[in-house]
């Protein structure tokens, strides 16, 4: 079966039409011919076979060269053969649309301060002599990478590195239709002056001689070539694809790095979430914060009290508290990852007295209704992982907390609409930014900030 595409969509994505339903293909433009197979089971598998590029494509795309050897392979960036601010527009104007319709204002629109070199995180999956990203679509598959386009330079000096002494020990590399090997991925997070190369080894194989060997030559080439990256090795069993767990043993340097974000440097656990692309949320955090300074001033938050929910390492709490100065005198911060919560209090500038950062699951019922707030909230922050809050705890936000004002961020705005047609029963949307944090991506981040109407 062949169709053309039809549309570009918001996910930077072909559109195509067949059986009264939409099928997305990457990579694909407007006229391109997709040959493609439809299997019939529970859920209908839509496999792309080839495409067939157009002759010439409609004057409206506009066109850019991919920048990466393996754009069209890796499934990481779809939109390298678009311009930028077309790929923005493309997948902006939906979440401004909806966002409109639902809470009657247009977000503020920000570009990122650059399309490439830009993350600070990646995870290469290691597959035999390969180690890369998956196809777009495709788990089974794996795309090799020598050197990835929208990382760091540091990031990518370290992944070279990796390659280059895992070349020499082919037998450590874990082949996953064999079932044979030890090391099965490799995650690198880069700060501004420092990182963390975390390994990740099946555990049976944790004491191998031949791997201890190996890493102290890691090591060894680390302290002399990048001294600020530490090497960290994690542990999973054959059938676990997570690459980064809790039980990292330290091989060379810190369990942490250090980044900067809103101006502020800060201690980041290896396996604590942060943000991927700080420059560009720097500028969400330009755009966002006077809004709430105005509103501190005009006298409708009375609480002292901040509560960072999903708060990581206190990240977004210490930047409110230094750029608001003196408007909260207490922090309540709550998350499911132990190490951030041990190094939350060392990011604030208020005393320990007035802290308290503690461990809980805000994405289960039972964590939520174990929620012990010092007090109603003069500001609730939110910044969830992409599927959102739970609606148990939209509820309990509605009719217990009833904080004076809410900064909702998310890095999935879909989901963010979804919980504020939730919160609008009680809070209305006064302002809202949209960032592209993540550049050759279908994926944003919005900051939203309600009072209760």
């Amino acid at each position: 079966m062949a169709l053309p595409i039809q549309r570009l969509n918001a996910n930077l994505e072909g559109d195509l039409e067949y059986g009264r339903r939409v099928w997305s293909v990457p990579f694909a433009l407007p006229g391109d011919l997709v040959q493609f197979q439809l299997k019939q089971g529970k859920k209908k598998s839509f496999k792309v076979v080839k495409i067939e590029r157009a002759d010439e494509y409609p004057a409206e795309l506009e066109l850019s060269d991919p920048f990466c050897r393996v754009f069209g392979q890796c499934g990481g960036c779809r939109g390298q053969h678009l311009r930028y601010d077309y790929q923005l527009d493309l997948k902006c104007a939906p979440v401004e649309s909806q966002m409109k319709a639902l809470c009657g204002i247009q977000p503020v629109r920000i570009a990122a301060p650059r399309d490439r070199a830009h993350r600070h995180r990646m995870d290469f999956a290691i597959n035999g002599s390969v180690i890369g990203q998956r196809p777009a679509g495709d788990f089974r598959s794996f795309v090799d990478i020598e050197e990835c386009a929208v990382q760091s330079p540091m990031a990518n000096h370290c992944l070279q590195l990796i390659r280059s002494l895992l070349s020499e020990k082919p037998q450590l590399a874990f082949n996953r239709s064999e079932n044979q090997g030890i090391l099965k991925y490799c995650t690198i997070r880069t700060g501004f002056e420092s990182g963390v190369i975390i390994l990740n080894a099946l555990q049976e194989h944790h004491a191998d001689p031949e791997l201890q060997n190996w890493l102290e030559t890691v090591a060894a080439r680390l302290q002399n070539e990048l001294p600020q990256v530490s090497l960290l090795l994690c542990q999973s069993d054959a059938q676990s694809e997570n690459s980064v767990t809790e039980d990292a043993a330290l091989i060379y340097g810190r369990l942490d790095y250090t980044e900067k974000l809103g101006g502020i440097e800060f201690s980041v656990p290896y396996n604590s979430f942060f943000q991927p692309n700080p420059p560009a949320f720097d500028l969400l955090l330009d755009s966002v914060l006077p809004q709430l300074h105005q509103i501190l001033d005009s006298g409708a938050i009375q609480s002292r009290l901040m509560l960072d929910l999903y708060c990581g390492s206190g990240v977004l709490s210490r930047i409110i508290s230094q750029r608001c100065q003196g408007a909260f005198t207490k922090i309540q911060g709550l998350e499911l990852v132990p190490a951030a919560i041990q190094s939350a209090p060392t990011n604030q500038i208020l005393p320990p007295e007035q802290l308290d950062f503690r461990v809980v699951d805000l994405n289960s019922s039972a964590g939520i209704a174990a929620i012990q707030p010092a007090g109603k909230p003069g500001l609730l922050v939110m910044d969830p992982p992409r599927p959102g809050i739970h609606k148990d705890l939209a509820a309990w936000i509605i009719n217990t907390l009833q904080p004076e004002c809410i900064l909702y961020i998310s890095c999935n705005p879909q989901t963010q609409i979804r919980d504020l047609a939730l919160l609008q029963e009680r809070y209305k949307a006064v302002h809202a930014s949209l960032c592209d944090c993540y550049p050759q991506t279908a994926h944003l981040e919005q900051a939203v900030i309600l009072l209760p109407r």
